[in-house]
């Protein structure tokens, strides 16, 4: 694996560019397990990263390198949390990440 050593110029490129399929879809996944589950409470950042190892290891079960490079791309189009945001309101941003909204 490549490790990014300039983060904010792969995260700029990503601003540009459109999710994969797969990631897409893994957007998707995220979306509507906390629209779907407790969407007023609050959302906190490891939650967010423990959701995005979850679906991405379920895209691709049988290849965990392809699903270790999925992880980082839809960490890319999932904006970390920095405020407080409930579940419901960060599945809309995702819809907006993954082209539905």
């Amino acid at each position: 694996m490549t490790h990014r050593t300039y983060a904010s110029q792969a995260d700029e490129a990503l601003r540009w560019s459109t999710p994969s399929p797969d990631a897409r879809a893994v957007l998707a996944k995220i979306a509507e397990r906390l629209r779907t589950v407790r969407p007023g409470s609050t959302l906190e950042d490891s939650r967010r990263l423990a959701l995005i190892l979850r679906y991405s290891v379920d895209q691709r079960p049988r290849d965990l390198d392809g699903a270790e490079e999925l992880e980082l791309e839809v960490c890319g189009y999932a904006p970390r949390i920095t405020s407080e945001i409930s579940r419901g309101e960060y599945a809309l941003i995702l819809d907006r990440a993954a082209g539905r909204a």
